[in-house]
């Protein structure tokens, strides 16, 4: 006997053997805790239901008298013999063993404190958000023992339900199946309110409120099982991640004899605490390996288009790999150059080039472009520029949505096929160089064995006729764009003149071009660079001059043609024109093509200045000056187009004469005054 116990004996005068025996919700099977180690034969060897908090036994010659506390604890007192108890000693008596009851909770409490500890920790040890899943339940009924069945739900957004990620438990199989709305049963109003649910025996009307189940649902659910009738009890608690209710845990006593009580929801809220923070790590976790991952796969294919390039496969290899890594057919499209790769492919949905340009010159600010359906694919456009210009692009065939890999394989390439691009440009630049400086000798020289020399070097024939066609762009906004315009310029001079051109070659502004031209195809051949300069007179952003030498029947006459292209070109940019003209149409103006403007100008106005004073303005003498020399100096002709009598057409002559001190039967003067009538017109703009 303990000292304690002792104390308590002497207290109520008895001195005979005892034995305290306690049992609890946990372990609901009496266990002798102190008093006599021998074999007793109980009144119930399990928890017991009484209406009294103590209440006595007398059986077999001994006194059991059964002490009910907080929790559900039941502490049973053994005496071997029989004594008369008051109300009041047994209040007393109660209160003596009070502290048994409080050890044996204190226990209880600590072993529960550490199950929710470990399931806490082994529920984190994984960073595989499906493992926690089915960890989070398995541990919770750990934590819990007095549940039969255990779901987690989880909110899906797409289906914007709660779906059933684990569950535990085999009595009711459909509840896996099981969808809730946000505001349906004890799952969803859950989760909508953030409320946790205990229904038990003290408060079984929490039906009213969370009863509406679908029929959907209900189907799924064991009819051998009615809900409200075969569940004893059951509680849920949301599940916080980041501040934000994500799930609900879903505990259910159907078998089970002990309800679950107000004890076990405080477990689970600590509990589904630290599972919000597991969860939590392992999707930073999984975010952080999914993003290595990509970086990873990113450098892998940067690598090996990259590898392509340096080893110079060209763009169909480097096309042929992104097919493969992406699964899909790919296209190249060159929009400098209007070309595709593979060559035996064609632009999607009959697009043109200048259609596509078109298209990705009005999404200047969208990454990718998605053409309309063909059938059942979809054509991506993923764009490569440089400098708010268009110089190609990728397209992807795709029956399905581009995935991020996808897009990753389209990033690398973009980078890599740019600079094939570049690498095209660049050896171009240096061919046309060359081709520039041979020419350049070819035309300046002297010498007809170096101009025969050259000739053969930049093999252009000898002995067929031959012109120079020249191409000039200007206005246009900035050296990348004219750069742009002048790759185009010379891809469709290459396509469409294939047959006559000899030599072709960009510099600056400016394409020369070398064309054999018999008199057979000589008016095809013009009708072809008007249709050029039609063509490009619709685009907005560049203007297009092209000068027109004369063809001869010899290589050494290269010089000349040349000269008169240049003389032509020189003409139209002097007027302030574009489009196409030929050196036999410039006719007299070859004369003053190399004048200087300011010259011309101030000749103008030597002659025109004085009759636009105000007084010789009253009387048109401009207007009447220009009339009468465009009517080749007929007066009858001159009065009628200016409405005028004959007599005030002789009137405004004679004041002509006056006021610039020449006179209409002088032949310089007459001169004078015709060249001056005819440079105004050609010189409209100054």
């Amino acid at each position: 006997m303990t000292q304690y116990f002792s104390e308590l004996a002497n207290r109520f005068h008895w001195e005979s053997n005892y034995q305290i025996w306690i049992a609890s919700l946990e372990h609901p099977v009496f266990e002798l805790i102190e008093g006599v180690r021998e074999r007793t034969i109980l009144p119930f060897q399990h928890l017991a239901s009484h209406n009294e908090d103590i209440f006595q036994i007398i059986q077999n010659d001994k006194m059991f008298i059964v002490f009910t506390y907080p929790g559900n604890y039941q502490i049973m007192l053994n005496l071997y013999e029989h004594k008369t108890f008051t109300e009041g000693e047994l209040v007393v008596l109660f209160h003596y063993l009070y502290p048994y009851y409080t050890n044996a909770a204190i226990k209880r409490e600590r072993y529960k404190l550490g199950k929710v500890i470990e399931s806490t920790r082994k529920a984190s040890a994984t960073l595989s958000t499906e493992e926690i899943y089915n960890n989070i339940l398995s541990y919770a009924m750990d934590v819990i023992p007095n549940c039969d069945i255990g779901t987690l739900w989880w909110f899906d957004e797409e289906k914007h339900k709660l779906t059933c990620k684990a569950s535990v438990g085999n009595i009711l199989k459909g509840i896996t199946k099981m969808e809730f709305n946000v505001d349906e049963g004890p799952v969803g109003y859950t989760y909508s309110m953030n409320i946790p649910l205990l229904s038990n025996a003290n408060n079984n009307s929490i039906w009213e409120t969370i009863g509406n189940i679908s029929s959907e649902n209900s189907k799924y659910w064991d009819p051998s099982y009615e809900f409200t009738k075969h569940v004893k009890s059951f509680l849920t608690y949301p599940i916080m991640v980041d501040d934000q209710v994500e799930g609900v845990i879903f505990l259910c006593q159907i078998i089970k004899p002990y309800p679950l009580s107000d004890e076990d929801l405080h477990l689970l809220q600590g509990f589904s605490s630290q599972v919000g923070i597991s969860i939590r790590n392992a999707r930073q976790y999984s975010h952080i390996k999914n993003l290595n991952d990509v970086l990873l796969k990113r450098d892998d294919i940067h690598a090996t288009l990259t590898k392509l390039s340096i080893q110079n496969k060209g763009v169909l290899k480097i096309v042929e790999e992104m097919s493969r890594m992406m699964g899909k057919n790919v296209l190249f499209v060159d929009l400098l150059e209007n070309e595709i790769t593979p060559i035996t492919a064609k632009l999607p949905v009959q697009l043109s080039y200048k259609d596509l340009n078109g298209i990705l010159q009005s999404t200047l600010e969208q990454p990718f472009y998605e053409l309309k359906r063909s059938g059942y694919v979809t054509h991506i456009i993923y764009p490569i520029r440089s400098m708010q210009i268009t110089l190609g692009c990728i397209i992807v065939e795709s029956a399905t949505q581009i995935e991020q890999m996808d897009t990753i394989v389209m990033e690398q390439g973009h980078s890599v096929l740019a600079l094939e691009l570049v690498r095209k440009q660049n050896d171009t630049a240096f061919y046309y160089k060359k081709r520039r400086e041979l020419f350049s000798e070819l035309v300046n020289s002297k010498d007809q064995s170096i101009v025969l020399q050259k000739a053969q070097e930049l093999n252009i024939s000898l002995h067929e006729p031959c012109n120079v066609t020249l191409f000039k762009l200007s206005h246009y906004k900035s050296p990348h764009h004219l750069e742009a315009f002048i790759h185009r310029l010379t891809a469709q001079l290459k396509r469409d003149l294939f047959s006559y051109i000899q030599l072709l070659y960009a510099y600056h502004d400016e394409v020369t071009v070398v064309s054999s031209v018999h008199s057979a195809t000589d008016k095809q051949f013009r009708k072809k660079l008007e249709s050029i300069c039609h063509e490009w007179g619709k685009e907005k952003s560049v203007t297009l001059s092209c000068g027109l030498g004369s063809t001869y029947q010899d290589v050494y006459f290269l010089p000349k043609t040349f000269d008169e292209a240049k003389t032509a070109l020189a003409y139209l940019n002097s007027r302030g024109q574009h489009g196409l003209i030929d050196y036999s149409q410039i006719g007299v103006n070859r004369l003053f093509i190399k004048q200087d403007q300011q010259e011309i100008k101030h000749f103008l106005a030597e002659v025109f200045e004085p009759l636009r004073t105000k007084q010789s303005k009253n009387n048109s003498l401009e207007e009447t000056l220009i009339v009468y020399i465009d009517t080749n100096r007929s007066a009858v002709k001159a009065a009628e187009m200016l409405h005028v009598h004959i007599n005030t057409l002789y009137q405004r002559l004679r004041k002509i004469e006056e006021v610039l001190a020449i006179s209409f039967q002088q032949p310089g003067d007459l001169l004078k005054l015709q060249l001056a009538c005819y440079l105004k017109q050609s010189y409209s703009h100054l």
